[in-house]
């Protein structure tokens, strides 16, 4: 609950301005850098659930002492910064982090295995152990594999292999004696098929990827193999369900990727082809498959890269008419270019162009991405305090006014317009204060109204019904003396009052008052009863409003 206003009462009252407490945390973008020597560079792959750690690659010192290498894996931590992992012992010095374990202290990537033109290794690093060689799947002449993403906790990993079969997505399993398991094709042409494991739910149970089906004209004694057509099909893997493909969108080639799933794997987010040279993000569920398209101008070239824990929320790359764009997707907004919200959260980008958005952790409070820096560098960025670009906006303030004196307390119902009338000679009639309407209300509901400082004890009082009124006459009403906090509402949330004689001890004055059936704003009034007449009244107390959430 939210305290949002805070009222102190006497015979003489004034408003003190409150905090409103239970906000994101405030958004704050930065580069990560660069690691030491080499080009200046770097690139973010990844982020821990957990948001704590970055994982990446960059050009270092060591990464750039041989022709045409030039990448060292990294892991970025606050405060701690862009650290270098290292490489595989007497290898070329090249490496990369591609995926984070919940915490961060686990990851996978791939490594150079060998000197000189040598072929990757899928690797799992661990915090204060370095670097190990997970090997590839058995089989082939050439061979080759690269960790893609791990599970929540670091017991699984998922990528490419070579195998004896061709390319090939895998699952490893960590354990006494550690498995590879070949997830094999959707479909096969009549050349073959490849695939490829990119990403695994957090809790290690769902695989994502894609198949690709290879068709054309076989080799000969004479003639190379021709590939004249790919059929490439985002797909799924769980023990439970074994290998299905996710198809396509209609119109186009067929050609469809899965990049990453839910903490659950139900939710899985990639890009679909709905026509020729086209892409869209895409998101599958057990309801099907959803195009959230592209920006508005340039190239339709849309991918969704990650998605938050409960898949609510999705970040990955668009095209625009400046170019490739970071986009964050959620269902109440769709998809945005993320440059644009984030300037308008106030945060000065000036410089930056931010191209992709690679990563979200699990509460979706901490993004990074790839861009380009002030400077025209390539550098990997990462921005916190995320949710305040797709939480819903917080209602505002209401103006409680605080009036002491007389109490009109009446019960209302649905569908009215009341209006509270005084006299002091009992034959002309004077409104006190607005007319007060239900219309448009839930249920019914207590309203009070304040005579403030009346004149007399001897003030005359009547309730009548204005035009528009659905019952036939007014209620019943009590007078009583007191304090009354006079509130407007809004729809859809939970309202309580509270006094306090000290402004540290709090109590509940009247019950909650609901408006998540309202369906327009409307006034309400609580109030405190005790004696103002005769004064001066020894009462004193102080009054706040809370906001809650259903």
């Amino acid at each position: 609950m939210k305290p949002l206003d805070i009222l102190s009462l006497s015979l003489l009252f004034s408003t003190i301005s409150g905090q409103i407490s239970g906000a994101t945390s405030s958004p704050q973008f930065s580069g990560l850098g660069d690691l030491p020597g080499g080009n200046v560079r770097s690139v973010a792959t990844g982020v821990s659930a957990d948001g704590s750690s970055v994982s990446g690659n960059s050009s270092s010192t060591s990464s750039s002492s041989l022709p045409n290498v030039d990448t060292e894996g990294y892991r970025w931590t606050e405060p701690g910064g862009m650290l270098k992992v290292g490489f595989l012992p007497l290898t070329s010095p090249a490496s990369t982090l591609s995926g984070l374990s919940a915490d961060g202290k686990i990851a996978t990537g791939y490594a150079a295995f060998g000197l000189g033109a040598s072929s990757n290794r899928a690797v799992r690093w661990v915090e204060g152990s370095g670097l190990s060689n997970i090997g590839t799947l058995s089989g082939g002449s050439f061979q080759y594999s690269e960790g893609r993403d791990i599970s929540d906790d670091g017991l699984r990993i998922v990528g490419q292999s070579s195998s004896s079969a061709g390319f090939r997505g895998f699952l490893w399993t960590s354990g006494g004696s550690p498995t590879m398991l070949n997830l094999g094709v959707v479909a096969s042409g009549n050349l073959g098929g490849i695939s490829e494991a990119n990403g695994i739910s957090g809790n290690g149970l769902m695989v994502v990827g894609s198949s690709t089906a290879n068709s054309g004209t076989p080799a000969t004694d004479t003639t190379p193999e021709i590939i004249t057509s790919q059929q490439t099909q985002a797909f799924k893997y769980s023990v439970a369900t074994s290998r299905v493909g996710l198809g396509d969108l209609a119109g186009g080639p067929v050609d469809s990727s899965a990049y990453a799933a839910s903490y659950d794997g139900a939710v899985i987010v990639g890009y679909g082809t709905p026509g020729t040279s086209i892409n869209h993000g895409v998101i599958w569920t057990d309801s099907g498959m959803q195009s959230v398209g592209d920006l508005p101008g340039g190239a339709e070239a849309c991918r969704l890269y990650d998605v938050n824990a409960d898949g609510t929320i999705a970040v990955g790359l668009g095209n625009d008419e400046t170019g490739r764009a970071a986009v964050i997707w959620d269902a109440d907004n769709g998809l945005r270019k993320l440059s644009t919200l984030i300037s308008g959260l106030g945060i000065d980008l000036s410089g930056w162009k931010l191209e992709t958005a690679q990563g979200i952790s699990a509460d979706g409070d901490v993004i990074v991405g790839n861009g380009t820096n002030p400077a025209g560098k390539k550098e990997a960025w990462r921005l916190t305090g995320a949710l305040a670009l797709y939480a819903e906006p917080e209602p505002e303030s209401p103006a409680p006014s605080l009036a002491l004196g007389k109490v009109m307390s009446f019960a209302t119902t649905p569908g009215n317009v009341y209006q509270a009338e005084y006299s002091d000679d009992a034959s002309n009639w004077f409104s006190l204060g607005n007319s007060h309407s239900t219309i448009g209300a839930a249920s019914p509901s207590p309203h009070s109204i304040a005579d403030p400082n009346p004149p007399s004890d001897s003030r005359s009082y009547r309730l009548t019904l204005l035009p528009g009124s659905t019952s036939a006459s007014p209620p019943a009403f009590t007078i009583s003396e007191g304090a009354v906090l006079s509130f407007p509402t809004d729809p859809g949330y939970i309202y309580q009052a509270e006094y306090s004689p000290n402004l540290s001890n709090w109590s509940n004055l009247g019950s909650p008052i609901p408006t998540t059936g309202d369906t327009v704003g409307i006034i309400h009034t609580v109030f405190q009863p005790f004696t103002v007449f005769p004064s001066p009244s020894p009462a004193r107390n102080n009054y706040r409003l809370r906001i809650d959430e259903p």
